[in-house]
């Protein structure tokens, strides 16, 4: 069966390649990087790496998150580069509480 397209998939379906590649699996995090990288080249992959900054439920996913979002930095559209600060100040206050 084929995986449904990145576009119809949003955030729930990142915060699911993140976890995979937070997995002790080496088949599975081969896997997951092609489905990242597939992502990626969705307008709304780094939306959704943005959107797991502040909302996923595990802390390593947020840091996953952060980690992709910063190696692809000068890869992202513009409005996400200029909301990214806003974005990681509200990812912190949210870390401390």
């Amino acid at each position: 069966m084929a995986a449904p397209s990145f576009s119809k998939m949003a955030a729930p379906a990142m915060e699911q390649i993140l976890s995979d590649l937070l997995e002790p699996d080496s088949a599975g995090i081969r896997q997951a990087t092609e489905r990242l990288r597939e992502a990626l080249e969705e307008p709304e992959g780094p939306e959704g790496l943005a959107e797991l900054l502040g909302g996923a439920g595990r802390p390593q996913v947020r840091h996953l998150a952060a980690l992709v979002l910063r190696r692809r930095l000068r890869k992202l559209p513009q409005d996400l580069i200029d909301r990214l600060p806003h974005v990681v100040a509200e990812a912190l206050e949210r870390e401390t509480e």
